[in-house]
């Protein structure tokens, strides 16, 4: 089974990718997970911790909610040893790909990224394919969201949407010369979807389909009914005015401010 996980700032395009590679023929892909979002994303407080019933609990609400309960008894009912736990929840996304009679998944959770680490430790031929996304543009679809949908998203203040993103986007740098880490520019994906597809396939070492230009009709399987912020991504590819819609001149001189120090030239191509 190749396992594959996208991950990234939220709102960088990832739901969008991930509708992408599930249009192909050969490759599974389900809702996001969150399985390891349980944990701490402090890696010295993680080590140190034990896995509770909450992990489970997320585990087998999922598989529940997205009629998956035929692999329910497949997960680990409780253990001391997170790596062990962690194995046992990919092999449960395995059998839900078998039972798809598919070879390759695709698992899309952006806030795996604090945990690529972790899943790595189990599974040393896991891909993990980072979104970046342009700073300010980001920040805005992320500030947009958070100001929307408070429940889901934690950043209401656009001084907490910036951190998030600098917080974020330097994890994924830490990992540009680490095994099996992608990087992809959504910026790519909206001006060459095909020729940015190409190349990805390649690093995949999985033959490019051209199927997964007809990513609409995949995108809404992979949306839950509360993920409203989703909606547009069976819409065409372009891209977004937020930044300027949104924005006054005093927030964006804060934000050109906070944000002058990034450089994203590290992860083109």
């Amino acid at each position: 089974m190749k396992r594959i996980f996208i991950v990234g700032v939220a709102r960088s395009g990832t739901t969008l990718l991930q509708s992408m590679l599930a249009a192909h023929p050969l490759i599974n892909s389900f809702p996001e997970t969150h399985f390891f979002t349980k944990f701490s994303k402090n890696k010295i407080i993680r080590f140190f911790s034990f896995v509770y019933k909450k992990e489970n609990q997320n585990v087998l609400s999922y598989l529940k909610k997205n009629n998956f309960d035929n692999n329910v008894s497949f997960v680990p009912k409780y253990t001391f040893s997170k790596k062990k736990w962690v194995k046992k929840v990919l092999d449960v996304l395995d059998l839900i790909s078998n039972d798809a009679e598919k070879k390759i998944w695709v698992e899309k959770t952006p806030m795996h990224l604090y945990y690529t680490d972790l899943i790595f430790s189990v599974d040393e031929n896991a891909t993990f394919i980072h979104v970046i996304r342009n700073a300010k543009d980001n920040v805005a679809s992320l500030f947009e969201a958070s100001n929307k949908y408070p429940q889901h998203f934690r950043q209401n203040k656009l001084s907490d949407c910036i951190n998030r993103y600098k917080k974020e986007i330097k994890i994924s740098k830490s990992n540009k010369y680490s095994k099996n880490h992608i990087f992809v520019r959504y910026e790519s994906i909206i001006k060459e979807p095909k020729k940015t597809l190409l190349n990805l396939f390649s690093k995949l070492n999985i033959e490019y389909d051209n199927r997964v230009l007809e990513y609409k009709k995949h995108a809404a399987k992979l949306i839950n009914a509360e993920e409203k912020w989703k909606s547009k991504n069976s819409n065409d590819l372009s891209f977004s005015n937020k930044y300027n819609e949104m924005f006054d001149s005093e927030q964006k001189n804060i934000i050109s401010s906070k944000l002058k120090n990034i450089d994203l030239s590290v992860f083109d191509d």
